[in-house]
């Protein structure tokens, strides 16, 4: 071979490396993600694993029935990642559209890391979101158990996917009958706190999230000079909603967005990012929450069940 030729094929060579060095950098050094609870400004929470990797975290701000559109018109073409959004009915909504990718990292993971994780419902449970009441220490306080909310009067802030998350056990654990039953009278002690005096707010029992509660305390009239507990706490356990990521259907940064999945369950990381989230740890003791026994993924089907009981009772 000639000089030249030899010369040509380096060039050749180097020209081809560096065109597919420039194709595919995108992918190595960006992650998008989508969410309904987290802004653009919260790619500061992930700051650790952008270090780390050399990748730049976006993240797109939008409800939850606006990723599930893009993602359904868009497919491959979304430009999303991960998903990362609050309510485990979300989720459940958008699995079953198959809109997320398959997902078993059963083997890469300890037991401690994947017990929140799901890999029939291809979720990553990073976090929970325990369902407490506020309380004002200097009034009485009704509301123990879940069961005292179909009994006495309370206020209630959850969002339409906390109801039928928090609803599901009741499901899961009655029979029929005797769980619509229950949703009736749970619906009929629920008190809106818009529009209320500010006595009644301060007073009256709310039935929150943990993080709704820690965002708000010193802020919010419902919440201020209240202290909370977990319901069920010393019986059954107390209920959540689980915080998920979930990778979308053939990502286009797949390898970076599994990479960033496990980065957060490593126990370390994952207690900083739920302290920052206002959530709880899936590493936090037994003595700050003891989680009702049955898992999220075996309460997933009873959600449309709660949703018929919900939509016939006209609740929204």
């Amino acid at each position: 071979m000639t000089r030249f030729n030899v010369f040509f094929s380096f060039v050749l060579l180097f020209v081809s490396s560096c065109t597919l060095e420039d194709a595919e950098s995108p992918q190595e050094k960006e992650l998008i993600i989508a969410s309904d609870y987290l802004q653009e400004k919260d790619s500061t929470l992930f700051k650790s694993f952008s270090k780390k990797h050399s990748v730049r975290i976006r993240i797109l701000s939008m409800d939850a029935a606006q990723i599930k559109q893009r993602l359904s018109e868009r497919g491959v073409n979304s430009g999303i990642d991960l998903i990362i959004i609050k309510s485990m009915y979300d989720v459940h909504k958008i699995h079953r559209k198959n809109l997320i990718q398959a997902i078993d990292f059963s083997f890469e993971l300890a037991d401690s890391e994947q017990k929140y994780s799901s890999w029939k419902y291809d979720y990553i449970g990073f976090g929970v979101d325990p369902y407490v009441i506020a309380y004002n220490s200097q009034s009485p306080n009704s509301i123990k158990t879940y069961n005292d909310l179909t009994r006495f009067d309370y206020l209630n802030t959850l969002s339409y996917g906390d109801q039928v998350t928090i609803l599901a056990p009741t499901v899961h654990k009655m029979q029929k009958v005797n769980a619509n039953k229950w949703i009736k009278k749970y619906t009929k002690h629920r008190i809106e706190p818009k529009n209320q005096s500010d006595s009644l707010l301060s007073n009256l029992p709310t039935l929150t999230t943990h993080s709704s509660y820690q965002r708000n305390k010193d802020s919010s009239a419902l919440y201020r000079n209240k202290n909370i507990l977990m319901p069920n706490r010393n019986s059954t356990g107390t209920f959540y909603n689980t915080r998920t990521i979930c990778i979308v259907n053939q990502a286009e940064n797949y390898v970076t967005a599994k990479s960033f999945s496990i980065f957060y369950l490593e126990k370390k990381r994952n207690i900083e990012l739920n302290n920052k989230l206002k959530t709880l740890s899936i590493y936090s003791s037994s003595n700050k929450f003891r989680r009702y026994a049955t898992s999220t993924e075996d309460l997933l089907p009873y959600f449309i069940m709660v949703e018929r009981v919900l939509k016939k009772l006209d609740v929204d």
